[in-house]
C-alpha cells in the first residue's frame, strides 16, 4: 500500500531558527519562506511552526509546506495545495522528497543533523497489529457504500465494530496511514478524509469515557 511519507529532522531545540534561516537562504525561485503565515500561526500554536510556499507550481501545484517543532525534533506537519482540496499520495511524497533533497538535506548534512524519512509503502499489518481489528476494517471497507461512508445504519454498525475492537486492543492506527489504506482500497480521498475525522472524534470520546 502506498502511504504518505513522514520527514523528521533531529535538531536541538535551541537551533530551530538558525536551521531554517539557512534553509531559507538556499531556496530557489520555486520556493519562498512564508514569514507572515508563520507569525499568524505561532500566535496561538502550541508548537513552533515554520512555513514555506511555492509561488510557482511544484509537481503541478502551488502548495504550502508546514514544519512543526517538538521535543523529538522537527517534522513536516502537512503539505497543503492552493488549487485543489488535497494532494494525491504520489504528489505529496514527490513534493516532500524534492524539498528535502534540495533544501533540507544539504543544511542538515552540513550541520550534522540526522534526517529520518519513512517508507512510502506499508501493509495493513504495519498499520494495525491486531488480527480482529484488521478483519473488522476489511469487512467495513468491502461491504460499505463507499460514496456514503458510515451514513447507512448497517455500514455504521460495521464501522463502530472496527473502532471498538481496535480501541479495546489499544491498537490505534496512524491516521495518515489509515487514510492511505482507504484510498488504496477504492475510497475517494475526500470521503477517506471524512472517515478519518470520524475516527479521531470517536476514539477521543472512547478515551474520555474510559477515564
Amino acid at each position: 500500500m502506498k502511504c504518505i511519507q513522514e520527514l523528521i529532522i533531529e535538531i536541538p531545540s535551541n537551533s530551530y531558527e538558525a536551521f531554517f534561516n539557512r534553509v531559507e537562504k538556499g531556496l530557489n525561485s520555486k520556493w519562498r519562506r512564508d514569514n507572515d503565515n508563520e507569525r499568524e500561526i505561532n500566535k496561538n500554536a502550541f508548537g513552533q511552526y515554520y512555513v514555506f510556499y511555492s509561488p510557482e507550481t511544484v509537481n503541478n501545484h502551488k502548495v504550502r509546506l508546514f514544519f512543526i517543532c517538538s521535543s523529538a525534533g522537527v517534522k513536516v506537519a502537512n503539505i497543503v495545495p492552493k488549487d485543489v482540496s488535497e494532494l494525491t499520495i504520489e504528489e505529496y511524497n514527490a513534493i516532500l522528497n524534492e524539498f528535502n533533497n534540495s533544501f533540507i538535506k544539504p543544511v542538515a548534512k552540513h550541520l550534522g543533523y540526522n534526517i529520518i524519512i519513512s517508507s512510502d509503502k506499508k501493509t495493513l499489518n504495519d498499520i494495525l497489529k491486531t488480527k480482529k481489528a484488521r478483519e473488522a476494517l476489511i469487512s467495513f471497507s468491502d461491504y460499505s457504500n463507499k460514496t456514503t461512508g458510515t451514513a447507512h445504519p448497517c455500514d455504521r454498525e460495521r464501522w463502530y465494530n472496527f473502532v471498538t475492537i481496535a480501541f479495546r486492543a489499544n491498537d490505534k492506527p496512524d491516521s495518515h496511514y489509515l487514510k492511505g489504506w482507504f484510498i488504496e482500497n477504492g475510497w475517494e480521498p475526500e470521503k477517506a478524509s471524512d472517515i478519518i475525522i470520524e475516527f479521531e472524534q470517536e476514539w477521543g470520546i472512547l478515551e474520555y469515557y474510559q477515564k
